[in-house]
This record gives structure tokens, C-alpha cells and sequence, in this order.
């Protein structure tokens, strides 16, 4: 449903920003609290044996003929539009920050040639373009490849072989509707302009990890999610508390660390202990710049997703303020009424990370001051990742099999 929501956006602003919100809560607490299992196949046999390989191998062509796809629309965009700081300054400065790394020069010094300012992209951001960098490559495939791992990710958590694994093909479907609007630029120009696949990927990534329940890759996937769009800070004490009192300590522990020493390795000690009141100044400089981007682009809140076209120009640091409660209190409701045991039965622990880390997430972009229309794909993409996950619990659950 939020994808659908989110093409129309245009059509009807005000009203579609509600229902992207309205849904994504919905897609967010109804895996949570909706625990009925569905027992035995929803095919007939003998259909249901004749057709599961066709189904397993039909899933993983979707995916291929999908990653063809972006490789083919990407190859068109990225040749036919190349970089201008002009048009937009994300990826020429995530640029200049890989060239820097590569020939040892300060990664956060002012960038003369580009409005004279210092880059603001935490090593998650840029990191992963160098690759594509040192292979003299267009660092803009580094989005590309970032939104098929992501989605790769989604496949990965879809249900088993013996399962009811069609049902694939709710989640496919919008896969595909989302992918369209990113090939045919709709809303934003995802491939074009930003940074935003890689931010997806990450988040992606951590979605598969909480499927998995290994708590050194979901220490990774968090450190690189924090490295990446920190928009889900507020989820991470939340979930370790979550998973120390009511699943593991020693995981939580594990956990902990491993994120803990991820950041410290590839931020704190090479870059972010030497810029840290710096970093730490730029998210209270957020209204600001929504203030300055209003004034050059009056219709600008007006034309994209969330809330901030409902508040008025002296109400915008009050919404910056209602972000900052609303994602730092959502995580802690919900693991304030998981812990009460009456209300904890009528919840499905298995969901709780995903569907707080969503909720979470739900709120951060709708409530965000400068509504970026390709911001809300990363929140549109967990959607996917949610829903493949609830499905592959839901419907004829085997334990044995969902390892």
C-alpha cells in the first residue's frame, strides 16, 4: 500500500502524505500484533508439490530479471546525465571524499570547488563508492549495486522451499511498482542525483540480519546503518535493552560490541574523535537550512512526501523538536508495553525488531524538515523486508526450515 501511496504522492500531496504515513504505521504494528498462524498450504495438493521448484526458481529469475533492469536503466541514466554539483551536490562531493581517501588527503577538509564548504557524509556514505572510484568507474553504480543487495536481501528473507513460498509475490509485486518509479524517476531521481541506494542497502541488510538472529551481524549492520542515515538512533538502546532482558544478555552483549568497535575503527578514531563538536553541530542546523531551502523553493515541502508542508515557516523548529520525541520515544513505548506481560502475549516477539526499527523509521521521515522526495524510499524499501518476513512466519511456519 505505501508504495502505491508514494507514486501517487504527486498527484495529491496532502492527502497521499497521510495515507504514506497512516500505512506505514499499519505496515509497521499489524506483523506485531497480528499472530494468528496460518496452518497447512493455502494450494491444493498435489499443486502445491508439482509447483514449489517452479515457484523457487520463478522468485530467483524475478530477481535477476530485476537486477538486469537496474543495470540497464542505470547504464541510461548514468551516461546520459553526467555529474554537475549544479544540479546537485550530494555525489560530486561523496566524489571529491573518495579521492581524497585515495590519495591520503583530509577527507573533511573544505571543498574550495564546490561552495566552499565541508562535506558532511559520515565514512558509511562515501565508503562504499570507493571502489567504485579506484576503478575509475561512475561512483553513481555504487547506488545501483547498493539497492540489489538490498533487494537481494528481501529475496534472502522470503519464504523457504517447503513453504508457501508464492506468497513471494506479495512483496515482488511491489518491488517491482518501486523499482518502476526509480527506473522512470517519478518521484526523485534516485539513480541520478543520490547517495540514497546505499543508505537502503544498509538498512536492508539489517532487516536480513534481525531475520537471522546473529548478533555479530546485526552489531555490523547497525554500525554500518549509524555510518550511513543515523535516522534510527533512537532504536538502537531500545532494541539492545529489548534483546538483553528478553531474549539474550549475551547476545545483547555481542551486539554491543560489535557495533561499538565498528564505529570506533571506521569513524571515532579516524575521523570522528578529531571532528566530533563539529559532527555532533550539524544536526541543530537542520531548521536552518529547511528555513533557507523554503525561501529558494516556496512549493518545495509542498510537492514531496511528509509532514512539513502542514507546518508554517516559524513552526518548523518545533517540528524539528517533535522528530526528535517521537523517534526517540516510539521504540521505547513499545518495549515499555512489551513489557508488560498482559499486553507482551498479543505481541509477537519475532516481529518486535523489525516492526520498531519500521515504526521508527515511519515516523523520522515524515516528520523530517527537509523532505527530500528520495529520503522516503529507504522507509518505503524496509516495507518490503517487514512484510517478506511476516509472511514467512505466518503462513505454514516450520521452525526447521526458517534456519
Amino acid at each position: 500500500m505505501s508504495h502505491a501511496v508514494y507514486l501517487l504522492d504527486r498527484a495529491h500531496t496532502p492527502r497521499t502524505s497521510i495515507l504514506y504515513f497512516v500505512s506505514g504505521v499499519v505496515i509497521a504494528l499489524l506483523p506485531l500484533f497480528f499472530k494468528t498462524q496460518v496452518k497447512g498450504s493455502l494450494l491444493p495438493d498435489p499443486w502445491r508439490s508439482r509447483s514449489s521448484w517452479i515457484v523457487s526458481g520463478l522468485k530467483w529469475l524475478a530477481f535477476a530479471w530485476l537486477s538486469a533492469e537496474f543495470i540497464r536503466v542505470g547504464q541510461a541514466i548514468i551516461s546520459t546525465y553526467p555529474l554537475n554539483y549544479l544540479q546537485a551536490d550530494m555525489m560530486p562531493i561523496i566524489r571529491v571524499m573518495c579521492q581524497r581517501f585515495l590519495t591520503g588527503k583530509d577527507i573533511y577538509a573544505v571543498i574550495p570547488e564546490i561552495w566552499n564548504n565541508r562535506p558532511i557524509y559520515l565514512p558509511g556514505m562515501w565508503a562504499p563508492f570507493v571502489p567504485f572510484e579506484l576503478a575509475g568507474m561512475d561512483i553513481r553504480w555504487g547506488s545501483v549495486a547498493g539497492i540489489l543487495l538490498g533487494l537481494f536481501a528481501v529475496w534472502k528473507i522470503a519464504p523457504t522451499f517447503r513453504q508457501n513460498h508464492w506468497l513471494f509475490l506479495l512483496v515482488a509485486i511491489p518491488a517491482y511498482i518501486l523499482s518502476v518509479s526509480i527506473w522512470e524517476e517519478k518521484v526523485e531521481r534516485v539513480i541520478r542525483f543520490s547517495e540514497e541506494g546505499v543508505v537502503a542497502g544498509f538498512y536492508l541488510f539489517l532487516a536480513y540480519a534481525l531475520t537471522r538472529k546473529n548478533p555479530v551481524v546485526i552489531g555490523l549492520a547497525i554500525a554500518g546503518c549509524l555510518l550511513s542515515r543515523y535516522s534510527f538512533l533512537f532504536w538502537v538502546p531500545a532494541y539492545g535493552l529489548y534483546v538483553f532482558f528478553f531474549e539474550s544478555r549475551k547476545q545483547a552483549i555481542w551486539i554491543t560490541v560489535t557495533a561499538s568497535v565498528a564505529v570506533l575503527l571506521f569513524f571515532l578514531i579516524p575521523y570522528g574523535f578529531e571532528n566530533f563538536s563539529w559532527f555532533a553541530s550539524i544536526p541543530s542546523k537542520y531548521p536552518e537550512f529547511a528555513l533557507q531551502n523554503r525561501k529558494i523553493d516556496p512549493e518545495y515541502a509542498h510537492v514531496n512526501l511528509g509532514f512539513s508542508k502542514f507546518f508554517s515557516d516559524a513552526q518548523v523548529p518545533f517540528l524539528f523538536r517533535l522528530q526528535l520525541w517521537a523517534t526517540a520515544g516510539a521504540p521505547f513505548l513499545l518495549l515499555s508495553l512489551f513489557a508488560v506481560p498482559r499486553i507482551r502475549k498479543s505481541m509477537d516477539p519475532a516481529m518486535w525488531g523489525l516492526a520498531s526499527l519500521k515504526l521508527t523509521l515511519v515516523l523520522f521521515y515524515n516528520l523530517v524538515v527537509v523532505p527530500v522526495g528520495y529520503l522516503f524510499y529507504v522507509n518505503t524499501f524496509l516495507s518490503l523486508a517487514l512484510w517478506m518476513y511476516f509472511v514467512r512466519l505466518r503462513f505454514n511456519p516450520a521452525p526447521a526450515e526458517l534456519a
